[in-house]
């Protein structure tokens, strides 16, 4: 399972798109220095004396930080839903919240009025409703399912 600490969604505004933007820059980044960097002629021996079974590994080292970097750069942005060691932060009405994923009994799909597109709402403990993220952004469904597991331990 990847990043199962981590759960994002992306919003489809200019903050989404500017975090993706830039963090394709860093993978371009990244993928130079793997491809171009001498390597160390300690590491030749590990390979046989070849190169390009190393390059191949720290390629596929580097795609694996970079998918880590720009999940954590997509949760520190404002208006992403994140569920990071079972605490859920989220923005709803205007305030950020931050609580305790074992709070949610309640996740449903309902369409928003002011445009009719459909958006995820949990429901707490203490009765409380608040609207997560629009089902359209990009990991909302994996956080969806994360929090069905939550919403299944609290009403078992």
């Amino acid at each position: 399972m990847f990043r199962p600490w981590l759960r994002t969604a992306r919003p489809e505004d200019w903050t989404g798109k500017a975090v993706e933007l830039a963090m394709f820059g860093v993978l371009i980044l990244g993928l130079l220095i793997v491809l171009l960097v001498r390597l160390p002629e300690a590491w030749l021996p590990l390979s046989f004396g070849y190169e390009e079974p190393l390059r191949l590994v720290l390629l596929l080292v580097a795609l694996y930080l970079w998918r880590w970097i720009r999940t954590i750069a997509i949760a520190a942005l404002p208006r992403a839903p994140a569920l990071l060691f079972g605490y859920l932060s989220f923005r709803s009405g205007g305030q950020r919240h931050r609580l305790r994923a074992r709070e949610v009994i309640g996740v449903e799909v309902v369409a928003s009025s002011p445009d009719d597109r459909e958006v995820f709402v949990i429901e707490l403990k203490n009765g409380e409703r608040h609207t997560l993220c629009p089902v359209a952004w990009r990991g909302a469904g994996r956080l969806y399912r994360r929090l069905r597991r939550y919403e299944r331990a609290a009403t078992a």
